[in-house]
Order: structure tokens, then C-alpha cells, then sequence
């Protein structure tokens, strides 16, 4: 008798849609859980027993502005600094997006509520040298105020920022750089995870993610990613275990949840191993 080893490998395609079995999905979209049918058995004598993210399609239309940063507070009152407030729609905005989304607003509220501020009394723009972004009030006597529940982060302001200052209204054309640099391109990678390896470091520290995936095209736009080279992690923690369930995780690079504005997203899967045997 001889021994001779076997390769193995299982190739496994995950997708967030409900209609093709997924559950457990969150609100955001970006979660879910399948189960296998059959389970994934690792043989207690495998070895060699390692996976690997072959590919992955995600619509790159999550959104930046939601229910938690869609609103803009501004006031001609120091006393009432939310005494107007324009609610942006949802959505995945650009500076300029951002910009040209306030001036619409600010014309639909005096032609519906007959308001009397200068249609243009906000105006977003940035400063290409430094990324900061500018707030600039085109007009005196108002105050914007950048308070939880505007998109301050994006635009790299910090929170409960007031312009000008409290108690304060403008004198006239007053431009304001954010303190920090802007936020729209923050997200440049995603990570996706699962609950079956943790052998992927993440700044020096164990981690589930399965695989690091660029973002490489325009917002609204299809990534379809598939790696010239696999990345494969080690996965020996699987050895003797059958896995029924496999839970996913879409995140930023920073593993800051994602809202995928209700797209689904799949990925392929592969898992490989060897085995002993005798001929």
C-alpha cells in the first residue's frame, strides 16, 4: 500500500438577495447569512486548508447621505439656529452633487413657502490645494449651523460648528473653510467578512475579512472585482468542523458599516484542503 494526497476544493457563491435564500439581512443591506445545503465538512485529516475571495460584484451606489446626515440647518435668528432646515435627499453625493443639491432646495422652499432669503444663500464649494471644503453665506444677516444630522463629517467640519459664530450673523459675502479636509472619496477599499477564518491581519491584529476589494469605477457603477492573484488565508481553525451557516459582512476599510441603498451584492468563495489517503 502507498499513500497519495488529494486535493480538494469547494467553491461556494454567497448573495445578499432574499429571492436567492439569504436572510438575516439588515436594514443597511450589507449583511446576511445562507445556509449551506450540504454543509461544508473539513475532514479532521485535512490539511493544507486554506480560502480565498475569487470574486465579488457590488453596485458602488451606497450612500453617503442618509436619514442620519441629511439635513442642512441655517437662520437669519440667533436665537433659533434651526429655524430653516433643507432636507437632502438620499443618495451618494459629490461636492459639486452636495452644492447643487442645497441651490434646488433653497428655490423649491421660497417658491413653496414664499421665503424671502436669496435663492443662492448657500453656496458649497472646496479648495482643490488643501481639501477643505468652503461654506460660503452669500449674504448678511445669516448664521450656518453644521449640528448633528448634517453632513458635517463629509465636509470635514466639526460637529456643532456655527457660521459665523454664535450670537453672530454674516456681514455680507463671507466665505468659511471646514477645519479638516473633506470626506467624499473616504471610502476607497472594502472589506467583506465572515464568520469562518480569522487569519487576515488588519493593522497588525487578527481579523474575519475574507478579502480587500478596490473601488475602481464611477458611483453608480458596477465592481467587478477578480484578483489577477488570490489572496489565500489560512482557514485550519475549520479542520474537523461542518459549517452549515455562513454569516457576511460588507464594510468600508475602516469596517464602518455600509448602507448599500438596497442593492445586493455577491461573491465567490473558495475553499481548498488536502487529504491523505491511502491506494
Amino acid at each position: 500500500m502507498s499513500t497519495t494526497t488529494k486535493h480538494y476544493t469547494r467553491t461556494l457563491f454567497l448573495n445578499s438577495d432574499p429571492n436567492t435564500g439569504a436572510y438575516n439581512i439588515n436594514a443597511g443591506k450589507n449583511q446576511f447569512s445562507i445556509t449551506l445545503q450540504p454543509s461544508l465538512k473539513i475532514p479532521q485529516t485535512a490539511y493544507n486548508i486554506q480560502a480565498y475571495l475569487r470574486s465579488a460584484s457590488i453596485w458602488y451606489t451606497f450612500l453617503n447621505v442618509s436619514s442620519a446626515n441629511n439635513k442642512i440647518y441655517f437662520t437669519d435668528d440667533v436665537v433659533d439656529p434651526q429655524k430653516y432646515t433643507i432636507t437632502l435627499l438620499n443618495g451618494l453625493y459629490s461636492l459639486s452633487d452636495l452644492n447643487n443639491a442645497v441651490q434646488v432646495a433653497l428655490q423649491n422652499m421660497i417658491t413653496t413657502s414664499g421665503y424671502t432669503f436669496p435663492n443662492d444663500v448657500i453656496q458649497l464649494g472646496g479648495d482643490s490645494a488643501s481639501g477643505r471644503s468652503i461654506t460660503n453665506i452669500t449674504a448678511s444677516g445669516y448664521q450656518v449651523n453644521w449640528l448633528a444630522g448634517t453632513p458635517y463629517f463629509l465636509l470635514g467640519v466639526d460637529l456643532n460648528t456655527r457660521y459665523p459664530s454664535a450670537g453672530a450673523l454674516s456681514q455680507g459675502n463671507e466665505y468659511y473653510y471646514s477645519q479638516s479636509q473633506a470626506n467624499f472619496g473616504q471610502t476607497t477599499n472594502l472589506v467583506i467578512t465572515t464568520n469562518l477564518t480569522n487569519s487576515y491581519n488588519y493593522n497588525g491584529n487578527p481579523s474575519n475579512i475574507i478579502g480587500n476589494i478596490p473601488i475602481n469605477v464611477a458611483p453608480g457603477s458596477l465592481i467587478s472585482y477578480s484578483p489577477y492573484q488570490y489572496m489565500k488565508l489560512d482557514a485550519s481553525n475549520l479542520q474537523g468542523m461542518s459549517i452549515s451557516q455562513i454569516d457576511s459582512t460588507l464594510l468600508t476599510e475602516d469596517l464602518a458599516p455600509i448602507d448599500t441603498n438596497g442593492e445586493a451584492y455577491s461573491y465567490e468563495l473558495i475553499f481548498e484542503y488536502d487529504v491523505d489517503q491511502i491506494v
